[in-house]
């Protein structure tokens, strides 16, 4: 089983309108997020999550025991989110994407 560190969120299928930022402050709220990968499709994105720490287990536990979670962010709209089983591969991560995450999260703390 993998670490909290280590636990990797991948929303199979996102709206092409959702922004990065958008996914940082839907996200934010769950754990310090070390960075967010988007794989982009023809109309739609798949996106991966990358938490450096979780602020509280309930999430991490609840995605691990039901497999996948459905997490409204607009209502009725929502994210399916399934525990990435592909493994985190080294990113560089540019200064502009930094900035966004640190500036976000610093608010939350």
């Amino acid at each position: 089983m993998k670490t909290t560190h280590e636990l990797s969120i991948c929303i199979p299928q996102t709206p092409m309108e959702l922004t990065t930022r958008d996914l940082i402050k839907i996200f934010s709220n769950f754990g310090y997020i070390e960075r967010i990968d988007i794989n982009e499709n023809f109309n739609k994105n798949r996106v991966f999550i990358h938490f450096n720490r979780y602020y509280t287990e309930s999430f991490k536990n609840r995605l691990l025991l039901e497999k996948n979670i459905k997490l409204i962010y607009d209502f009725p709209n929502f994210l399916k989110c399934v525990v990435s089983n592909i493994p985190k591969h080294p990113r560089y991560v540019t200064l502009k994407e930094k900035n966004d995450l640190f500036v976000y999260q610093k608010q939350k703390e």
